[in-house]
């Protein structure tokens, strides 16, 4: 019964350290990502913003892109952010729009004046 207790106790506490929250803090007029105590994304954004499963995050007036586990899915260097995790992001670079996915690979490069999305999935040009 104790090696049971034991074996319930070090999963419980592995588990609670690697599912800590992704946490945007400030310092020095930056924003960074942390992970309990540890840096996930160093303080170098000017603004962010929650969105359903990711953040948006600015830097010199331009747009980039955090998943919700810390990753960079793509530097700040877009006018215009529009998310669709699960099948991409709409993207404008400048003044014209395209995807990329939730890695940051580029699937429709930057040529239209616009996409629109319909049900919140498809991507319509």
């Amino acid at each position: 019964m104790k090696v049971y207790f034991l074996i319930v106790l070090f999963f419980s506490l592995v588990c609670s350290i690697h599912a800590q929250p992704l946490v945007a803090k400030k310092k020095k007029g930056k924003f960074g990502f942390l992970k309990g105590k540890e840096v996930i994304l160093d303080y170098q954004f000017d603004e962010i913003d929650k969105n359903f499963t990711y953040y948006t995050v600015s830097k010199a007036g331009k747009l980039g892109i955090v998943s919700q586990q810390g990753v960079l899915v793509a530097d700040c260097k877009y006018d215009e952010v529009r998310g669709y995790p699960l099948h991409g992001y709409i993207v404008s670079l400048d003044g014209n729009f395209g995807v990329i996915d939730s890695s940051g690979m580029l699937l429709l490069d930057y040529e239209y004046e616009d996409i629109k999305t319909f049900i919140g999935i498809q991507f319509h040009w």
